[in-house]
């Protein structure tokens, strides 16, 4: 299996999963005081929750990725950068 971009990681077609990622986020944004910070998630998949986290704390991130696709995540967080 190659992991590009043509990979499809993704969970969060589950809404339940979803549910439980949002928690997460908000459990570590609270814990350890992740508000205007720069993140960086080393195998951010395609961005989903890095993106929760920024959004949630008003932070900034950096995501790397191999199957990340560009033009794919919708948040109010998201930058392309080249």
């Amino acid at each position: 299996m190659k992991y590009s971009a043509g990979y499809e990681e993704q969970q969060s077609f589950s809404s339940r999963f979803n549910l439980f990622a949002e928690d997460l986020a908000r459990q570590l944004v609270d814990r350890y005081n992740l508000h205007d910070k720069s993140l960086v998630e080393i195998g951010c998949g395609k961005g989903d929750f890095l993106a929760t986290l920024c959004e949630l704390g008003n932070n900034r991130g950096i995501g790397v990725d191999p199957s990340y696709v560009p033009g794919r995540l919708t948040s109010p967080a998201q930058k392309e950068r080249a």
